[in-house]
């Protein structure tokens, strides 16, 4: 490991095992699969579900500490659903 990977793993906030261990996973497919580029806009859908906000948390934590410099955008489409808490995605 080089001096550069050292410096960021010490600026990493602290994160449960469980959010450690999928970003690391999430971590691997964008470099296997190229996913990411320096200067990148990424959006992400937010439904209120778990999927989308375990997403967003994820992305989000990892853009403290990975060299690649990106922008994460969550977005809601007002699907016109009755009672539905907006408030709590705010």
């Amino acid at each position: 490991m080089d001096k550069t990977s050292l410096e960021n793993r010490d600026k990493r906030p602290k994160a449960s095992k469980q959010l450690y261990f999928i970003s690391k996973r999430v971590g691997e497919a964008i470099m296997d699969y190229e996913m990411m580029q320096d200067g990148d806009r990424i959006m992400v859908a937010v439904s209120g579900g778990k999927d989308s906000l375990s997403l967003l948390r994820i992305l989000k934590y990892r853009q403290t500490f990975i060299p690649v410099k990106t922008e994460i955008l969550a977005v809601h489409v007002d699907m016109g659903i009755p009672n539905f808490p907006q408030d709590k995605l705010i």
